[in-house]
């Protein structure tokens, strides 16, 4: 129980969750500048949200495993995630979200994210592998 208590302790203080939370906070407070009204606007809204979602839980699952196969996997996620994100400031602004000036807040913060994303990436450790039935992290 202590055990668990700790990792999640560990995973919350790391500079990657810190930013990954500080992502989906800013994420959250731009989506809620979201017309309800809007029905296009709104898809995209969810998409965001759970897009910045999807970032945070995969780190913290990935903080909590040791398999590489495990890790790999959640790191193509957060990137998946994280691009996609990015990729939305033009479908908002494509469909004329008004507070579009605002979206180029969470590319940067995606930016620094990344940075420090690289870094974990490289913690790594390739010699907790599993064999790999799919083929894709042998």
């Amino acid at each position: 129980m202590f055990e668990e208590e700790e990792e999640s302790n560990k995973v919350k203080k790391s500079a990657l969750f810190i930013k990954a939370n500080e992502i989906y906070v800013l994420v959250s407070k731009i989506a809620s500048l979201i017309p309800e009204e809007d029905s296009l606007l709104s898809s995209f809204r969810d998409i965001i949200i759970e897009d910045a979602f999807t970032i945070c839980s995969k780190v913290a699952g990935a903080y909590n495993s040791d398999i590489y196969e495990v890790r790999m996997e959640s790191a193509v996620l957060i990137r998946k995630a994280a691009l996609d994100l990015k990729l939305q400031y033009h479908n908002l602004k494509a469909f004329e979200f008004r507070e579009i000036e605002y979206y180029p807040l969470i590319i940067g913060h995606i930016e620094e994210f990344r940075l420090l994303f690289l870094d974990w990436v490289d913690t790594f450790d390739e010699t907790d592998k599993l064999e790999d039935e799919w083929g894709l992290f042998s």
